[in-house]
């Protein structure tokens, strides 16, 4: 979702003259819009990991565009943002978030991300969208009759895997029969 803000601004500014003996007050009335466009900010689409998993950022591909392009990231959950061990971070230094135990209980959580305020204390205001980080568990591996694993000599195997944005390992010990085969 990417929110947008269209902002329209009348003020009047009163001047007189004097004409025939009489003051009469005019009021310039000054109008102006400012594009819809001048801040968007796209926290990228929502995602699934593993409970296990810590969050690697920039595979959100999220995006602070327009007058400013930076801004901060936010959680809903009780993880922290790695460099700052905080609960927010700069959206241009973040590189990682990391699930805390509240974020695993209840199975997810939102990241916010916030533009800056692109004019300070003018008109303009800053801009928000959000992303949902569904936590999955661990999932069972489906094995059938045609799978077959090279076991090492103490009838062990190590698997390297890719789940999102992390690498990680397994060892699995597996018996099927004395002669150390798998069918």
């Amino acid at each position: 979702m990417i929110i947008k803000h269209n902002i329209s601004s009348c003020f009047s500014y009163p001047f007189a003259s004097l004409r025939s003996g009489l003051w009469l007050v005019w009021f310039l009335i000054a109008t102006y819009s400012v594009s819809s466009q001048s801040v968007i900010v796209n926290a990228g689409p929502d995602q699934t990991i593993c409970k296990s998993d810590s969050l690697f950022l920039p595979v959100l591909n999220a995006q602070i565009t327009g007058l400013v392009n930076d801004g901060y990231w936010f959680t809903t959950g009780d993880g922290y943002f790695l460099p700052s061990f905080d609960d927010n971070v700069q959206f241009s230094v973040g590189s990682v978030y990391v699930p805390g135990p509240s974020d695993k209980i209840t199975g997810g959580f939102n990241l916010i991300l916030v533009s800056f305020d692109p004019d300070g204390f003018g008109p303009l205001v800053q801009v928000s969208d959000d992303v949902h980080i569904t936590l999955m568990g661990n999932i069972a591996m489906v094995c059938n009759s045609n799978l077959n694993i090279a076991l090492g000599p103490d009838c062990s195997s190590t698997f390297t895997h890719y789940a999102g944005n992390q690498l990680g390992s397994a060892t699995a010990i597996l018996f099927s029969d004395p002669q150390r085969s798998v069918r």
